[in-house]
C-alpha cells in the first residue's frame, strides 16, 4: 500500500514490488516476541543467532530502549531468501525481525559503528502496525540538519553509513529487515531493472 514511490537518493527508496499478505503479516506479528518483555538496547544473543554465518558481536547501546531483534520466524527464513533475483542474492546476508515495544525508541546510528560493515543497506518490510496513520515512519538526520522521513510504504530501502532512528507512537513496531553487503544505490539500481525482486 504505498502511497507514492518514493527515491531520496543515497538515503533510502520505496518499493511496491514486494508485499505480506495479511496472514502473513498476522503470523510473524504473533511470533515476533521472543522475549515477554521490553528488553533495553539490541538483544546480541538472540541477533548472533539468525546469521548465514558468523556476525560480529552486537554491543548492547544504552541509548535505546524498548528495541529488539529477534530470530526470524524459522517457517520464514527460507521465505525471505527465495523472494530475491539471482542478481541480488549474491549480496544478500540474511533478514531478522525488527521490534519496537509502544514509546520506545531507536537513537540516531550508523549501522556499521554497531555490527560492522556487512550490513551496508537494508530492506524494511512493514508488518504491524500495516496502516499509514498508525506505523511510525523512520527518520534519516542529514549533516546539513534537516530530515527525512520515509512515507508508509509496503518495504522501503535504506542506506544505514546514514544516520538514522525513530521515536516508536503508542503502537508496537514490527519490520522484517532484509541486509545486504552492497550500497543503496546498487539496491535501486536492481530493482529499477526488476533484479531485486523476483
Amino acid at each position: 500500500m504505498c502511497r507514492t514511490i518514493t527515491y531520496e537518493p543515497d538515503y533510502f527508496f520505496t518499493t511496491d514490488k514486494i508485499k505480506l499478505s495479511e496472514s502473513q503479516r498476522n503470523e510473524l506479528t504473533e511470533n515476533s516476541s521472543v522475549l515477554e518483555e521490553p528488553k533495553i538496547a539490541h538483544d546480541a544473543e538472540e541477533y548472533l543467532q539468525i546469521s548465514l554465518g558468523a556476525l560480529r558481536t552486537a554491543q548492547e547501546h544504552p541509548a535505546n530502549e524498548g528495541v529488539q531483534f529477534n530470530k526470524l520466524y524459522p517457517k520464514y527464513v527460507p521465505y525471505f531468501a527465495s523472494l530475491l533475483h539471482r542478481d541480488a542474492i549474491k549480496y544478500y546476508v540474511h533478514s531478522i525481525m525488527g521490534i519496537c515495544y509502544p514509546n520506545g525508541y531507536f537513537a540516531p546510528h550508523v549501522d556499521s559503528r554497531i555490527y560492522g560493515t556487512f550490513r551496508q543497506s537494508v530492506v524494511n518490510i512493514v508488518v504491524s502496525p500495516y496502516d499509514p496513520d498508525k506505523w511510525k515512519p523512520l527518520t534519516l538526520y542529514k549533516p546539513d540538519g534537516t530530515t527525512l522521513e520515509v512515507p508508509f510504504c509496503d518495504a522501503y530501502a535504506i542506506n544505514t553509513d546514514k544516520v538514522h532512528g525513530f521515536e516508536n507512537n503508542e503502537y508496537k513496531r514490527v519490520s522484517v529487515q532484509m541486509s545486504f553487503t552492497c550500497d543503496l544505490n546498487t539496491l535501486y539500481n536492481l530493482e529499477q531493472s526488476n533484479r531485486l525482486f523476483k
